[in-house]
């Protein structure tokens, strides 16, 4: 196998609201409401507003704050927030919630992240 095949990736995913305070979700430029990771990469989460991730249960990344045992956060410093997926994350579908906060006003959605055991 060619080991630059498996190698570890590091994708940036842009969170954007339009004027309508709609969620876009952008990957080089790409709308994506799905971010399919491996295990060992690692994705950077931007947006121009406060925001912060939430998982129900244990997310498939080492970064997290426990606030219980049913929720994670990822809270945003800066605007961004970066996470590495664990390398015992277990496969699947990992829907999440993104708080965003515009104007005062606390804005919600819920895309998913999949961890694929395909390399």
């Amino acid at each position: 196998m060619n080991p630059t095949l498996t190698a570890a990736r590091h994708l940036h995913l842009d969170i954007e609201l339009n004027p309508e305070n709609q969620f876009h979700y952008r990957i080089r430029g790409e709308d994506t409401h799905r971010v399919v990771l491996h295990r060992g990469d690692a994705i950077t989460f931007t947006c121009a507003d406060p925001f912060s991730i939430h998982f129900s249960g244990r997310p498939p990344f080492h970064e997290g704050t426990q606030h219980s045992h049913r929720e994670a956060v990822l809270q945003a410093h800066e605007w961004f927030v970066t996470a590495h997926v664990r390398e015992d994350a277990p496969f699947g579908i990992y829907p999440y919630a993104v708080e965003v906060t515009r104007d005062s006003h606390t804005l919600h959605d819920h895309p998913e992240i999949v961890i694929d055991s395909a390399a």
